[in-house]
């Protein structure tokens, strides 16, 4: 079976992403806090979801601008639950990991 891109990588995690399915992070030991806190985000924005906006590939790197969107139904971290919010988070934010093999 042929190593996937990183493209294809990319799309494997943030679809796991969407469907709730946090078994993508088992082989990732660097993970572990992130997977702790998925079931949280997802429990108070049910409808999360990712859409790529840019996609940069230069040799075994990837950057990409991630629009994430989702409403706001239950507290998370402080925060109210606002009904009718919704989550926005601003294509200007960096923020780094590691996809592929560990």
């Amino acid at each position: 079976m042929p190593t996937p891109t990183l493209q294809q990588v990319l799309r494997q995690v943030l679809s796991a992403f969407d469907q709730q399915d946090w078994t993508i992070f088992d082989s990732h030991p660097g993970l572990y806090e992130t997977r702790q806190h998925l079931p949280h985000l997802y429990a108070s924005f049910p409808d999360l979801h990712h859409i790529i906006e840019v996609e940069l590939v230069e040799g075994e790197m990837i950057a990409c601008v991630v629009q994430v969107r989702g409403t706001h139904r239950e507290p998370i971290w402080g925060s109210p639950n606002r009904e009718t919010g919704e989550l926005h988070a601003p294509a200007d934010r960096a923020h780094r990991g590691t996809l592929g093999p560990s």
